[in-house]
């Protein structure tokens, strides 16, 4: 395997996760005055660093398999090249999108006194991704990986992760 496809999708991923999951919420972080201070026996602030750091760990596998397995990037204008349906894929179909989220909600129970600005802008990412899985991705991939990726959506969830692994083909 040719190592390009894991710089590409190093490069979009880390410039993607550093303006929407960093410099967007840092400037929520900022206009609303506030900076962080983190004290470990906060127990919600803990959580919220956990779910921050198994929602980086997340998208990172994600990029990184679909370099690997799919010969592309999660970018739309250099996607896979083959089905991504395994590892973390074989649970649900869109963990990339949920690691994502897991840094935004992370990051809203890491700031104590509470700003709402991240809970809105978290929340607003979840409707956008939503709908631009259901508008765009979905229909782009039947289209591309046809029965293939209709017997993937019949066997695995959205959004909820199935705990049960099924086979990955």
């Amino acid at each position: 395997m040719s190592l390009w496809p894991l710089l590409r999708a190093a490069f979009f991923a880390s410039t993607f996760m550093a303006f929407t999951l960093y410099w967007l919420p840092h400037q929520i972080v900022r206009n609303a005055g506030r900076t962080l201070e983190f004290s470990y026996s906060d127990p919600v602030q803990t959580a919220g660093l956990a779910l921050l750091s198994a929602g980086l760990a997340i998208g990172t596998a994600c990029a990184f398999e679909f370099a690997w397995t799919g010969q592309g990037t999660p970018a739309p204008f250099d996607p896979p090249r083959f089905l991504v349906t395994n590892r973390l894929y074989v649970y649900v179909r869109n963990p990339m999108y949920i690691g994502a989220l897991m840094v935004l909600f992370g990051q809203v129970l890491i700031y104590r006194p509470f700003i709402p600005g991240l809970l809105w802008y978290a929340l607003g990412f979840w409707a956008v991704v939503h709908f631009l899985v259901l508008l765009y991705e979905e229909p782009t991939l039947r289209k591309k990986f046809g029965k293939d990726y209709e017997e993937y959506c019949l066997q695995v969830p959205r959004w909820i992760p199935r705990l049960k692994r099924i086979s990955a083909g």
